[in-house]
C-alpha cells in the first residue's frame, strides 16, 4: 500500500469552501481547530485542524450560534491524480462528523458526498447519511471506498461534502479530517 494523498488539515493544501448552488447564510466550512459544542466536536481527529461548517464563536454558548442555516454550503476537495499507476487498485476514504439531531426539526437533513471525474462539472453520489441515521447524530465515522465503482479514472477527480439545512430548520452540523488516498500495486502472478 503507498498513499497519494493523506490530508489531516493542519495545513493549507487546496481545499475550496463553497461551490455554485450554496445558499447558505452561516455555517460556511472553514479549517480550524475547532470548538465544541453539543452537535460541533471539540478536536479534530489528526492534529489541532479539522473542516467543520461554521466555528462555534469564543465564549458562545449557543450550539446554534453559527450552525448551517438556511440552505446548504460545499467543501470541495483538491484535485485527485488517479491515473499514475493504471494497474493500481485505488482507495478513497475520509473521517466525517454529521449531526442534525437537534433544533426545531430534526432529522431532517442528510449528508451528502459525492465523485467528480471532471474537475466538479458533473458529480455521482459516493454515499448519502441519512438523516435518521446513528451516524447523523454527531461522532466520528470513517468511510472508504473504490472510486472505480463510481468514475472512469482521470488526472482531475474531485470529492465534494455538502451539508444541508432546508426548511423546516434542524442545528446542522459537519466536519471532515484524514482524507486520504491510497492505491495498492497488483502483483504479477508469473513471478
Amino acid at each position: 500500500q503507498a498513499i497519494a494523498i493523506n490530508d489531516t488539515f493542519d495545513i493549507e493544501s487546496g481545499w475550496i469552501s463553497g461551490a455554485a448552488g450554496d445558499n447558505a447564510t452561516s455555517g460556511f466550512w472553514e479549517r480550524v481547530d475547532p470548538i465544541a459544542t453539543s452537535a460541533q466536536p471539540g478536536d479534530a481527529l489528526f492534529g489541532p485542524f479539522c473542516y467543520v461548517t461554521g466555528q462555534q464563536p469564543a465564549g458562545s454558548s449557543n450550539a446554534g450560534a453559527n450552525d448551517v442555516d438556511n440552505g446548504r454550503t460545499t467543501l470541495v476537495s483538491r484535485p485527485v491524480d488517479l491515473t499514475a499507476d493504471p494497474d493500481a487498485r485505488y482507495e478513497i476514504s475520509y473521517w466525517r462528523w454529521f449531526s442534525n439531531s437537534a433544533g426545531a426539526a430534526p432529522n431532517t437533513d442528510p449528508f451528502t458526498v459525492d465523485i467528480s471525474s471532471d474537475g466538479g462539472l458533473s458529480w455521482v453520489n459516493v454515499e448519502t447519511v441519512d438523516p435518521n441515521s446513528p451516524e447523523s447524530n454527531g461522532g466520528w465515522f470513517q468511510h472508504s471506498f473504490n472510486p472505480d465503482d463510481f468514475i472512469e479514472r482521470t488526472p482531475d477527480v474531485r470529492l465534494r461534502f455538502v451539508a444541508p439545512d432546508f426548511d423546516p430548520q434542524s442545528l446542522v452540523e459537519a466536519a471532515i479530517d484524514g482524507f486520504r488516498v491510497s492505491y495498492f500495486a497488483c502483483e504479477d502472478p508469473t513471478i
